[in-house]
């Protein structure tokens, strides 16, 4: 199915986020302080990966499971 260096990086090639305000909504979403999927701001840290509410309904169970996240329980101020 896949060849041994179908998976090999271009040495070139950079990885990660390509700006600080990238960086910044990645570090967000991955302490619960945005939602993964849209962004959207909570008024506190949930400590881990969340969806809002929208998010949720429009994603199934299976989806939250492989995704790792939860329903988010902090209001949204954005």
């Amino acid at each position: 199915m896949f060849g041994e260096n179908d998976f090999e990086e271009d040495a070139e090639t950079p990885i990660g986020p390509d700006t600080p305000e990238e960086a910044s909504l990645a570090e967000d979403a991955a302490n619960g302080s945005a939602c993964s999927e849209c962004g959207v701001y909570f008024a506190e840290a949930h400590g881990f990966p969340v969806l809002c509410q929208s998010c949720w309904d429009a994603t199934t169970e299976v989806d939250h499971k492989d995704m790792g996240v939860q329903l988010a329980t902090h209001e949204e101020i954005s």
